[in-house]
């Protein structure tokens, strides 16, 4: 399934949001889905910042994607959970 802007505002919705305990401060890059729910975080109390345009650095998700396309390079792996597992991360929200 492909990420849009109506697939990510009902996963902040119902996915993210539900999962937040405290009021966040979420930063997310520039893309334009992303900039759809500053007004349903901040309803919910929650505050969203973005990151500079071209900002690699800051954003550490980067190297993780990178790893991702490396370790997928000639292994059709399509469980997204088993791939992160692979990379060390230990936890995070998926739908």
């Amino acid at each position: 399934k492909n990420i849009n802007g109506d697939i990510f505002y009902d996963w902040c919705k119902y996915t993210l949001i539900p999962s937040l305990k405290t009021k966040c401060v979420i930063v997310m890059d520039n893309a334009s889905f992303h900039k759809r729910v500053k007004s349903l975080l901040n309803r919910h109390g929650h505050r969203l910042l973005f990151l500079p345009s071209y900002s690699p650095d800051l954003n550490p998700i980067e190297k993780k994607w990178a790893q991702a396309k490396f370790l997928r390079q000639g292994w059709m792996e399509n469980n997204l959970p088993k791939l992160f597992h692979n990379m060390g991360c230990t936890s995070f929200i998926l739908d």
